[in-house]
């Protein structure tokens, strides 16, 4: 319990220290980690590996209720591609290794497999943290990370099930039904009523929660499966809405706490590569962070994504996360591999997840963006003119445009969602698939000839970003809080603060454009923030 112990005191001083300098908890985890196990004391190997394996099992189960059917299933194509083509690239990259290291199939297998799947807990994290959970690009992401994660677990199940020394038994395939079937009841009935209509206080919802996990779980280990399908599938089973909201509440204590752990942990298991491991490692993060990535971006150039939307989206899945070390440690437990490849695929892990806040802000993509530059595109129309440019068409942009429409105002949208802008091309409306901060976007758009230009965008420094590169219109632009509305009048720019203010104020404010002579309005002018 020594073990435990300085590893739970080693994370409460690396979230304290990270609070103090800024630096990301994962980060400080991780270097706390590294010193814990770099200090004079004796540390239980079995234990940190156990631990390990407990921390990320819970958070497996914390994202996996994070992927709400309901807004990922029209991403389903794009993740299921993106799937396949990661781990076929895996493969590719899996055999290099061999070919230079001559590992046994059954290592080579569990490499592929811990190397399939990115961080599902880092990608929920990064995208709630940028504000863009719910966008296109997060909604794929989140899309990808699951069916990666299905997939992984889907083939360790298939591992188990074939092997040699474990033949198929009809238990193994009865529980495999049986927990599927349990699944879709347990989502469709059970949940909604135990945890939404029952009058049932937070305690025996909670014991709920755990008693499923742990009766999965153990029904896995009854008929020889791994665990870790248990853990998804119960995960899978409360992450309908609203249920997967109130789960999340519930458990988001322990889930605090388990992150720190597994960070810790992760950090005590990185140890100074021999030349063997440091090949290992080295050919790995080129094929994660280089070859990877460049196969998954043409991939989704190809299937309609923009420039910058391929590129978050590829860092953001340019990983190796908890489910990786999952595998592995399973693998490990079972007799299938050794100890080295933990070694490779933690310091991997150590690597690629440190990186990843850096690789996905926006500072490092628009540096990127400057090796893949906008084709030039003769403009939509050189007649167009006097319209409004309106950037987004979600919910917000979608009110907007139909009141544009209904006032029979010439409008052109920009949306980086190409389903979006296939819907609006088969209604007749002018509509360009980019990023609407590319001045190049903006040009094609004719934005200079506009009346002015409407952003919806989510991201606060892509709407400062407009303003800085474009101040040849009036730009309004849709605000959260009155800190960003004051960012964006400094930077000429008109600041909406709330969604049903901004398409009444819009409107009186292009009426007084058009008839200058009205008096000015004062209370509804889209300038003035409402009261708080």
């Amino acid at each position: 319990m020594t073990t435990i112990a300085l590893a739970i005191a080693v994370a409460a001083v690396a979230v304290g220290l990270a609070r103090r300098t800024g630096l990301p908890p994962a980060v400080m985890a991780i270097l706390a980690g590294v010193a814990l196990s770099a200090a004079p004391v004796a540390l239980d190997g079995d234990l940190v590996r156990q631990g390990l394996l407990l921390a990320a099992t819970f958070l497996i189960f914390a994202a996996g209720t994070e992927t709400e059917r309901e807004t990922v299933i029209h991403c389903r194509p794009t993740a299921i591609a993106i799937t396949a083509a990661n781990l076929i690239v895996t493969a590719a990259i899996a055999l290099v290794l061999w070919s230079v290291l001559r590992l046994d199939p059954l290592t080579l297998t569990y490499l592929v497999l811990a190397l399939a799947s990115s961080s599902t807990l880092l990608a929920v994290a990064l995208f709630r943290k940028s504000e863009r959970f719910f966008d296109p690009v997060g909604r794929i992401v989140r899309a990808t990370s699951f069916t990666q994660d299905a997939a992984v677990i889907a083939l360790l199940t298939l591992l188990f099930v074939v092997l040699p020394d474990d033949a198929p038994t009809p238990r193994s395939l009865a529980v495999v039904a049986a927990l599927a079937a349990l699944t879709w009841i347990t989502k469709t009935w059970v949940a909604p009523r135990v945890l939404l209509r029952s009058k049932l206080g937070e305690e025996e919802r909670l014991l709920f929660v755990l008693g499923l996990i742990f009766s999965f779980v153990g029904a896995c280990w009854w008929a020889d499966l791994p665990f870790i399908l248990g853990v998804f599938l119960a995960a899978f089973s409360l992450s309908a809405f609203p249920v997967g909201g109130t789960v999340r509440s519930y458990v988001a204590s322990f889930s605090d706490f388990f992150t720190v752990l597994f960070f810790v942990l992760l950090g005590v298991l990185v140890t100074v590569p021999n030349p063997t491991q440091f090949v290992a490692e080295s050919i790995l993060v080129v094929g994660v962070f280089l070859v990877r990535p460049l196969v998954l971006w043409l991939i989704l150039r190809r299937r309609g994504m923009t420039r910058r939307s391929a590129l978050e989206m590829v860092a953001a899945l340019a990983n190796v996360g908890e489910l990786s070390l999952v595998v592995v440690l399973i693998g490990l437990k079972m007799g299938h591999v050794g100890e080295a490849l933990l070694a490779v695929v933690a310091a991997l892990a150590v690597v690629t997840m440190a990186a990843a806040p850096l690789v996905t802000s926006d500072k490092f993509i628009r540096k990127l963006l400057r090796f893949f530059p906008t084709p030039n595109r003769p403009p939509l129309s050189h007649g167009l003119s006097g319209h409004v440019v309106l950037i987004g068409c979600g919910e917000t942009g979608q009110l907007v445009l139909d009141e544009l429409q209904r006032r029979q105002i010439s409008v052109v949208v920009i949306d980086e969602d190409p389903g979006v802008v296939e819907r609006l091309v088969r209604q007749e409306v002018p509509a360009i698939r980019g990023d609407g901060s590319d001045p190049r976007i903006l040009q094609h758009a004719r934005a200079k000839a506009a009346r002015c230009i409407i952003s919806t965008m989510s991201r606060a420094s892509d709407n400062l970003q407009l303003l800085s590169d474009w101040d040849a219109r009036p730009v309004l632009v849709r605000v959260y809080s009155e800190a960003a509305g004051e960012a964006i009048r400094r930077l000429g720019g008109t600041p909406i603060a709330e969604t049903r203010l901004a398409e009444a104020a819009f409107f009186e404010w292009y009426a007084q454009q058009a008839n200058p002579s009205t008096e000015t309005p004062t209370a509804t002018d889209p300038g003035a923030l409402p009261a708080r």
